[in-house]
């Protein structure tokens, strides 16, 4: 996440009219997996970046629209922490549908569905659902990392743990450390 962290705001260092990049800062800290994070530190992210693409005319609809998303995470509105996680969810799916060629929209919206798996829900249901959407893109991009890490966290249980093992093996050699 620090490193993550670290190049986008060198961008924005270098373009202060990129509004993603402070979307990338925001979603650097979210750790929605873990439930941990800086709120803060990433609410101030995100609305650095709805400022910048509000006053930033070539600020595409796409881009507002993962600005608007990772803005689930953020809202102060009284709701608690999984309430705004499938808001997100909601937002990045509908990004997917927006943008069924942008395949980062399609990997995050994988990983939102991971993070707001009820832990109760036996059928796994969410997760076979973020692999469904991963495992075709990890078929066309096998050495991109996010996706075998993903993929991993979506196998991450006794009862899909075995349709994992090509993604870890995988994972383990583009990351090795």
């Amino acid at each position: 996440y620090e490193a993550a962290r670290e190049a986008f705001a060198e961008v924005f260092m270098h373009d202060p009219d990129c509004a993603m990049a402070q979307w990338g800062i925001a979603m650097s800290h979210y750790h929605g997996l873990w439930n941990s994070g800086d709120m803060n530190a990433g609410r101030a992210a995100w609305n650095k970046g709805e400022e910048t693409a509000a006053a930033n005319k070539k600020t595409t609809a796409r881009e507002k629209a993962y600005i608007d998303a990772i803005g689930e995470i953020y809202r102060e509105d009284g709701k608690d922490k999984y309430a705004h996680a499938q808001a997100f969810e909601k937002k990045m799916g509908e990004l997917q549908a927006s943008y069924p060629d942008d395949t980062e929209a399609a990997i995050f919206h994988a990983l939102t569905l991971d993070i707001t798996a009820p832990k109760t829900d036996k059928t796994f249901a969410n997760q076979q659902k973020c692999a469904e959407i991963l495992e075709p893109i990890f078929a066309k991009q096998p050495m991109h990392p996010g996706v075998a890490h993903y993929l991993i966290h979506c196998y991450d249980n006794p009862a899909l743990a075995d349709k994992g093992l090509t993604a870890a093996r995988a994972y383990a050699a583009i990351a090795p450390a």
